[in-house]
């Protein structure tokens, strides 16, 4: 309810638009870190579609749920969003950015007849 009605991010849905709605929940698993080389060994190592991903340089963070593979062509252009959704340009990259991977249980609210 709270992301539907009061996110300060979004204007709040309607009444219309609440009655059209699909809910879906997702459980995201224990974050479990990515050891790699370099942004190319780091891409070489996630798994469109099944990978959820939290990003972190500093006071910069942001994830993507794994669902969220599905509206990008390649792991460069999920991580470039993935960058900028956390306040850095889509080609940043430090040997001090970490990465950690999750896997995600989800539950959809029936279809509505």
């Amino acid at each position: 309810m709270a992301a539907a009605l009061r996110d300060p991010r979004f204007p709040a849905l309607t009444v219309d638009e609440l009655l059209q709605v699909a809910v879906e929940v997702s459980l995201l698993s224990p974050a479990q870190t990515i050891a790699y080389r370099d942004e190319t060994d780091a891409l070489a190592q996630l798994v469109p579609g099944a990978d959820g991903v939290v990003f972190q340089y500093g006071h910069h963070r942001s994830t993507f749920l794994p669902q969220v593979w599905e509206q990008f062509a390649t792991a460069a252009e999920f991580m470039g969003h993935l960058k900028y959704k956390a306040g850095l340009p889509p080609d940043f990259w430090d040997p001090e950015v970490k990465l950690a991977r999750y896997a995600v249980t989800k539950w959809r609210e029936s279809e509505r007849s």
